[in-house]
């Protein structure tokens, strides 16, 4: 199939996954899809440090939790921040992969969630992930929609406020993110093996990475998204930094990177890759006043996956943490989303 075939057939798989209706409990994430595998030579390899695994088939399950959240501050000290978390905690999952192609299903568990609802609200959610691990580079594309958060941080409410966790049912996260990254060194270091399991390293190697990281985030509420700033000194020195009930953000950002895994003892293996780098925002804030303002920011934007685990000729298993936070300012006051996720997964090659 040509390039171009495979492009299409990309686009249809990803056509019809939206149209299901995975509305509010499930998470899709197809790992591996044939056709994201465009016409990567890998021939030159270097097996006597990354081996493809002998097995074809390597169903897998794994147990995880997840998390987006977003808050504001004090752009000179952290003392005051604002920091806001939907309800939701913990899913349960499977896959199957037929050598290096397959794919993940997992489904959130109902009495999982981070707090009942009487004290942390209702989150209705609709969370779609589609990423790839493949020899030189890798590709994750996301798109996420969290409506129902809740106050984590107390520290800037009002002094009449007794609510342990107030609640904003009201609040509409959107994010729409695509990250592409390429290995510099992929002939020794794989990002398939301690993530995706589909090839196993032999010995322990590195590379130098690099990113290009895009992301849109829209945050809106019925009343003032930060109205629990209204106190702070914040609103004296830069008023028109408070009060929003609506924001549009638009980031663009290269990353620059290094990964590493160490192998301990025969297959056990240790991996941690950092990312790091400049970007720019263009941020559309609605304020209280009805009138809507647009401004240029720059920002610093951190991507961090680390897993540890076994990665034997029949059996792996593996503990996986990634961290994808962007940190900006408008104002004066400071905007701070991060997305992140916790996961176990263990399988078997036969």
């Amino acid at each position: 199939m040509s390039r171009l075939g495979k492009w299409i057939q990309l686009f249809f798989v990803l056509e019809v996954l939206l149209c299901h209706k995975l509305m509010g409990q499930a998470k899709v994430d197809l790992s591996g899809i044939k056709a994201l595998e465009l016409l990567v030579d890998h021939k030159d390899i270097d097996t006597s440090y990354i081996r493809a695994t002998h097995r074809k088939f390597s169903p897998r399950l794994f147990f995880g939790t997840k998390l987006i959240s977003f808050g504001f501050g004090k752009s000179e000290q952290d003392a005051g921040k604002l920091k806001y978390y939907p309800n939701v905690a913990s899913f349960i999952g499977a896959g199957i992969f037929y050598k290096t192609i397959g794919f993940n299903f997992s489904y959130l568990l109902e009495r999982q969630k981070r707090g009942p609802e009487d004290k942390l609200g209702k989150t209705n959610f609709f969370d779609f992930e589609l990423k790839t691990y493949q020899v030189k580079y890798g590709i994750v594309a996301q798109y996420q929609d969290y409506k129902g958060f809740y106050v984590a941080k107390t520290g800037v409410l009002s002094a009449g406020s007794l609510e342990p966790f107030p609640l904003r049912s009201d609040l509409h996260l959107r994010n729409v993110s695509l990250q592409w990254f390429g290995i510099q060194n992929w002939k020794r270091f794989s990002m398939q093996a301690p993530f995706q399991h589909t090839r196993r390293q032999l010995k322990s190697a590195g590379s130098f990475l690099y990113m290009g990281n895009g992301h849109y985030m829209s945050i809106k509420g019925d009343s003032v998204v930060n109205t629990n700033l209204a106190t702070d000194v914040i609103r004296r020195k830069q008023a028109q930094a408070v009060g929003f009930l609506r924001g549009r953000f638009i980031s663009f950002s290269p990353l620059a990177g290094y990964g590493h895994t160490f192998v301990v003892y025969r297959s056990l293996f240790v991996t941690g890759v950092f990312f790091a780098g400049p970007g720019m925002q263009v941020q559309n804030l609605k304020q209280e006043s009805g009138a809507t303002r647009a401004y240029i920011s720059p920002y610093l934007a951190t991507n961090t996956k680390l897993a540890l685990g076994y990665n034997g000729m029949h059996f792996f298993f593996s503990a996986q943490a990634m961290a994808d936070n962007a940190r900006n300012y408008y104002r004066g006051v400071r905007l701070q989303a991060t997305n992140s996720n916790v996961m176990f997964q263990a399988g078997y090659r036969f």
